[in-house]
């Protein structure tokens, strides 16, 4: 092939190639192809006798391009990449060749200039060192293997695994990461680890692990293979937290659980013990009581006829103490037995009302009974009664004389319904009601006389939700108070 024809199809080929400009000496152009103008979206007419700073991007410092202006005064071609500006202002990058022309006896003719368009490498270049620059700030220890080479070898750590292992990378490049676990390798983590990494798979597991000081942590892994294309497994990347503070912390809350569990339980047995102990020597005294205080000629004067009154009365209010310890005991120990069945809600409350203490008279309390006839509840019939004989003396109790108290009912909806015992009594605060269900804890009523132990209100509550129910309450001071119970409908026709 002759030179000239070999030149002219060299010239033919790269111009199909490359984007090809050429300037006079001072930098003017003089000569751009089609691939040029296609690129950077200007005509031919608008870039021929303008300098190149027409593409300027802005990326590139003043002193880059005085480094290859030199190169080229010095008469040398320079090489490297460019980040340009089309003529709609996105930009695209560019590895250049530049090069002097020189006429025969030397004298400068211009520049030629020819680029490869890279834009969519250096935008993959780019992602990737963003990537790099994630997982080296990452503030979780992140780990790469090669699960294509033997024993799955470590082949990049980030430098929050350094820190938290103790070991530099160019220490640990290349080995398995089974070093982490010396010889405590008998932990049910290792086995998952062991089985995503032969099958593949995710996985997430707590190991214990050894730093290079050889002192212990406990580290929590997240596991993730990576695939080819083909879906052909290549590497692994695990994502492991120092999570030592939260195991040690949950040990000690289990800890601390179970000797509270222990505690409870030996304090209810402890009150179940003391109860049935104290109910045979207190029946013995209330009868005793009832038997000097029944006799119509007794030699008692009324003096002796008040402090026997007194004895009885004091010894009831013992009992009641009792028989709600014990209560207390049983759903604390689980020993409260229920026994579903149909209860008509509306007699039971008249029942419950009259037992509800004496106070109804003695306060002129007046008394409402606005559930419907046949309403039936799904419950223990004698739990509930105890529920209602405790929220209709405490509403007798909390109440000044002449008020009212009325319960009613309502179907909630196809499985539930709504029993409330309303008072127009002291209420509460909110602050009172957000301690209303703990033991013992009177809620200051102790201060104005009023006689309980702070024991009732959990017994109803407990005995409410293990007949299926919740029990809420809605109080204003100086309004008076609403409990209200949802229970299970009784929806059988026997």
């Amino acid at each position: 092939m002759e030179r000239q024809t070999f030149i002219e199809l060299l010239s033919y080929v790269a111009d199909l190639h490359a984007i090809i400009s050429a300037t006079d000496p001072e930098g003017l152009i003089t000569y751009v192809n089609d691939n040029f103008c296609n690129i950077t979206g200007y005509r031919r007419d608008e870039l021929l006798g303008k300098n190149h700073r027409i593409l300027k991007s802005g990326h590139h410092s003043p002193a880059f391009y005085e480094r290859m202006w030199k190169t080229l005064i010095d008469g040398s071609p320079w090489h490297g990449q460019i980040k340009n500006r089309k003529k709609d202002g996105t930009f695209y990058w560019v590895e250049a060749t530049i090069a002097p022309m020189y006429s025969p006896d030397g004298s400068p003719l211009g520049y030629l200039s020819l680029r490869t368009d890279i834009t969519s490498t250096m935008e993959i270049l780019e992602r990737l060192r963003l990537q790099a620059r994630v997982i080296e700030m990452a503030g979780d220890s992140i780990v790469i293997a090669d699960a294509r080479l033997p024993d799955t070898p470590l082949i990049h750590v980030n430098p929050a695994f350094e820190a938290m292992s103790g070991y530099p990378s160019s220490e640990i490049m290349g080995q398995n990461c089974r070093f982490m676990n010396r010889d405590d390798r008998d932990q049910p983590g290792v086995e998952v680890l062991r089985t995503a990494v032969r099958e593949g798979s995710e996985a997430r597991t707590v190991l214990r692990n050894y730093r290079k000081d050889g002192s212990l942590f406990f580290n929590e892994i997240h596991l993730f293979p990576v695939v080819d294309e083909g879906g052909g497994l290549t590497h692994f990347v695990a994502i492991a937290q120092d999570v030592t503070k939260r195991i040690l912390l949950e040990d000690s809350l289990t800890t601390a659980k179970e000797e509270a569990d222990r505690a409870n339980r030996a304090k209810s047995d402890f009150l179940t013990l003391i109860t049935h102990e104290l109910r045979t020597p207190l029946n013995a005294i209330l009868g005793y009581a009832q038997l000097l205080g029944s006799k119509p000629h007794s030699s008692l004067d009324k003096d002796d006829v008040v402090h026997v009154k007194q004895i009885m009365t004091a010894g009831w209010h013992l009992l009641e103490l009792i028989d709600q310890l014990l209560d207390l005991g049983r759903i604390e120990t689980g020993n409260v037995l229920i026994s579903p069945t149909k209860v008509l809600l509306r007699e039971l409350v008249n029942e419950s009302q009259k037992l509800a203490g004496n106070l109804w008279e003695k306060k002129q309390i007046a008394f409402h009974n606005l559930v419907p006839e046949g309403l039936a509840a799904l419950a223990d019939r004698d739990r509930l009664r105890q529920v209602l004989i405790n929220l209709l003396s405490n509403a007798t109790k909390y109440s000044d004389a002449g008020r009212t108290v009325t319960v009613s009912g309502m179907i909630r909806d196809e499985s539930t319904l709504l029993l409330s015992v309303a008072d127009q009594g002291w209420g509460m605060t909110p602050e009172q009601q957000s301690h209303l269900f703990e033991s013992f804890n009177r809620l200051g009523a102790e201060k104005k006389g009023v006689p309980g132990n702070g024991v009732g209100l959990v017994v109803v509550k407990n005995l409410i939700e293990k007949m299926g129910g919740a029990i809420s309450v809605e109080s204003q001071p100086g309004r008076g108070s609403v409990f209200m119970i949802t229970l299970p409908r009784n929806l059988s026709p026997s």
